[in-house]
C-alpha cells in the first residue's frame, strides 16, 4: 500500500515563510486579531512552547489583553479560535492551494500544525478526511448475522456497542451513540442518508457469521459521504467468555492502526 502521508519536517524559515504567505490572504489583512492571533501561535510552537498555548497565554501575550483576562468567563480566545480555522481553511480552499505548506489549529487544541499540503486531486480523496481529522464523527452500524440460525441478535449487539465504547477512548474519533446508530439503519440501508441523519463521516459495518465454536467477522469501515469501502478486514474468533471483549478490542485496533499510520486502500 502507498502511503499518501510521508512524513516531512520543514525548517523555521520555510514555515515562517509561509505564515507570511497567509497573512497576505485578504481575511487575515482585514482582521489584525486574526493575524496577531495566528503569527503568536505560530512563533510561539516553533520557539519550542507549543505546549504552553493556553486560552490565558495567548489573550495576555498574543492579543495585548490584561492580565485580569479570565478564559473561564469570556469565551472570546475560543471564538477567535473558531474563526482562525474557518479561515485558514478558506486561503487553503483559494489563494493557498497548490502552496507547499499547510499550516493548521486542530479543533481541541491551540497548538498549529505544519504538513504537506496535499495537491488538489489527492486532497479529494476519500481518504484525506479520515487521516488528519481529529474528532472525526464516526458510527457503528449493527453487524448482520449471516448465520444458519440468524439466532444471535443479542451478541451482535453486544459487540457493535462495545465496538463504539472502545472507539470512543481515543480523541481521534467522536462516535455517535450506538443505541442511535441501531435506530437509524433500522430506518434506513442506504449509509449515507444514514451518515447525512448521524452527522457522522465515517461508518463501521459488516457481518458475522457463527459455525461450530468460532465467530467470523467481516469489517469495513465506509465513507458516508459517496459510499466507498476505505478499508475491510475478517477476523475470526475461537467462541469463550471474553469473545465481545476480545472481538471488539481486535476491530478497534486494526481500524485505528490503519487511520492512524495514514495509509491508503491504493495499491
Amino acid at each position: 500500500m502507498r502511503n499518501l502521508y510521508p512524513s516531512a519536517s520543514f525548517s523555521d524559515q520555510q514555515i515562517f515563510t509561509q505564515l507570511h504567505k497567509v497573512l497576505l490572504f485578504h481575511e487575515f489583512t482585514a482582521s489584525k486579531v486574526l493575524s496577531a492571533f495566528l503569527h503568536f501561535i505560530v512563533e510561539e510552537k516553533i520557539a519550542g512552547r507549543g505546549n504552553d498555548l493556553k486560552e490565558y497565554t495567548i489573550a495576555v501575550k498574543g492579543l495585548g489583553r490584561t492580565s485580569s483576562f479570565n478564559p473561564q468567563h469570556e469565551a472570546v480566545i475560543r471564538i477567535y479560535a473558531l474563526r482562525l480555522r474557518k479561515t485558514l481553511q478558506a486561503y487553503y480552499n483559494s489563494d493557498g492551494k497548490h502552496d507547499n505548506i499547510r499550516i493548521s489549529v486542530p479543533k481541541g487544541s491551540y497548538i498549529p500544525h505544519f504538513e504537506p499540503n496535499m495537491p488538489p486531486h489527492i486532497a479529494a480523496s476519500p481518504i484525506q478526511p479520515m487521516i488528519h481529522a481529529t474528532n472525526t464523527p464516526i458510527a457503528v452500524f449493527p453487524f448482520l448475522d449471516i448465520s444458519p440460525n440468524n439466532a444471535h441478535r443479542y451478541l451482535i449487539d453486544d459487540l457493535c456497542e462495545q465496538i463504539s465504547t472502545d472507539l470512543s477512548c481515543s480523541s481521534r474519533f467522536a462516535v455517535i451513540s450506538y443505541f442511535s446508530a441501531r435506530k437509524c439503519a433500522q430506518q434506513t440501508a442506504d449509509l449515507r442518508d444514514a451518515g447525512l441523519q448521524l452527522g457522522a463521516n465515517m461508518i463501521i459495518t459488516g457481518s458475522v457469521r457463527f459455525k461450530l465454536d468460532y465467530y467470523y467477522l467481516n469489517v469495513q469501515l465506509v465513507s458516508a459521504g459517496n459510499g466507498i469501502q476505505l478499508w475491510a478486514q475478517r477476523f475470526e474468533q475461537h467462541r469463550n467468555e471474553n469473545s465481545v471483549n476480545t472481538m471488539a478490542g481486535m476491530v478497534t485496533r486494526e481500524l485505528s492502526r490503519f487511520i492512524y499510520t495514514g495509509y491508503s486502500v491504493i495499491n
